[in-house]
């Protein structure tokens, strides 16, 4: 796949790509090109994954 199959607009990439990219590890750099310069969106499943991964490595504040 190149940037060129990738259509206009926003992109929503999933848990997998999110990771990558953020932590700058294994492939991100494969998906750079795809989405460089473009709008990224996450579905709501994405954000609970994130979130749960979060919440087990001890992220953010202790709840109360």
């Amino acid at each position: 796949m190149t940037p060129d199959d990738v259509p206009d607009g926003p992109l929503c990439i999933d848990t997998d790509v999110f990771s990558l990219v953020f932590t700058k590890k294994g492939r991100y750099g494969d998906f750079l090109p795809l989405i460089e310069g473009r709008v990224l969106a996450v579905s709501f499943a994405v954000v609970a994954e994130l979130r749960a991964g979060a919440i087990k490595s001890g992220w953010g504040r202790t709840p109360a």
